[in-house]
């Protein structure tokens, strides 16, 4: 990007432009006249004259002379085409952003099984390349949730066999490479499940999902990740209602979970939040609210 233009319209009409190094932490434009529906447009152009960057306000009234009216444009996210395709068609792999703005990805599906290896993409060049680390377990449909400072969580999902996976492991960025962790019996082979950062930063919160011999669980998991591949793992209280493709968020400081579809395969209005001990009561997940329309494989 060498140059940025800075124009100011009203009702399609030019009220005044200016031109700027693509350097430029500011940009201004003066002789505006005052009035209602005053649209600004940034476009930011390579040397050849191609936009590479636009942004526009809303309409703004600029009622008063001789006023300056500060405005920022923030960078947003767009699709556009990558230098090149993956180095392996995936279906459902996991995504870890890393700490370098590359993002990983691992497993998934390649049309002739399920695959463990790795590949990492690079946004500043929209290019993808192999990657020396590789899952442990090749499993597709998996959960991975960030955790800072630490890497990711890799939990369930399905193997070469559609058969649910119990094994979970870390993905320890340190070391670049993933870490198994210890089986559990607690974990359960599941997938369709949903994996939540809890506000402390290490504790992952393990909810529902489907497993072999049931077609929706209550089951709930914490994991408390730590550095080098640590990660004690505690039962959690079950769900008030078995589902599986849900949404799940940590809301006003505790997990929130909506929808999904329950036993009998057909999608649910309802919403549970954890409740926390509070000594004279453990822990528990109880219904607050319904949705207007129940749902399933929704986000949140």
């Amino acid at each position: 990007m060498t140059h940025l233009d800075l124009i100011a319209t009203r009702d399609d009409r030019v009220l005044a432009q200016a031109s700027f190094a693509g350097s430029a932490s500011y940009v201004t434009v003066s002789g505006v006249e005052h009035g209602p529906r005053t649209v600004l447009t940034l476009d930011g152009l390579t040397a050849a004259g191609d936009v590479v960057g636009h942004g526009r306000t809303c309409p703004v009234d600029f009622e008063h002379r001789g006023m300056e009216a500060p405005l920022y444009f923030a960078p947003t996210n767009f699709f556009a085409p990558t230098a090149g395709p993956p180095a392996t068609t995936r279906l459902d792999p996991v995504a870890v952003p890393l700490a370098d703005g590359t993002v990983l990805l691992a497993g998934g599906g390649d049309g002739a099984g399920v695959v463990a290896d790795a590949e990492l993409f690079s946004p500043g060049g929209a290019t993808f390349a192999p990657a020396a680390m590789a899952l442990n377990v090749p499993r597709q449909g998996a959960e991975a949730v960030l955790v800072p400072n630490v890497g990711a969580l890799v939990t369930g999902g399905r193997d070469g066999s559609g058969q649910p996976i119990a094994r979970a492991e870390v993905f320890d960025e340190a070391q670049r490479q993933f870490l198994s962790l210890p089986d559990d019996a607690r974990l359960d082979a599941r997938f369709g499940h949903r994996a939540v950062l809890l506000a402390d930063g290490r504790t992952v919160l393990i909810s529902g999902g489907q497993s072999q011999a049931a077609k929706a669980l209550t089951s709930t998991v914490f994991i408390k990740v730590q550095p080098g591949g640590v990660a004690p793992i505690s039962a959690g209280p079950p769900l008030s209602t078995a589902r599986y493709q849900h949404a799940a968020v940590v809301a006003v400081g505790g997990p929130v979970m909506i929808g999904g579809y329950g036993i009998d395969g057909v999608p649910l209005a309802s919403i549970e939040a954890l409740r926390p001990a509070d000594g004279a009561q453990p822990a528990a997940f109880v219904p607050i609210a319904s949705l207007r329309f129940a749902r399933a494989e929704a986000t949140a």
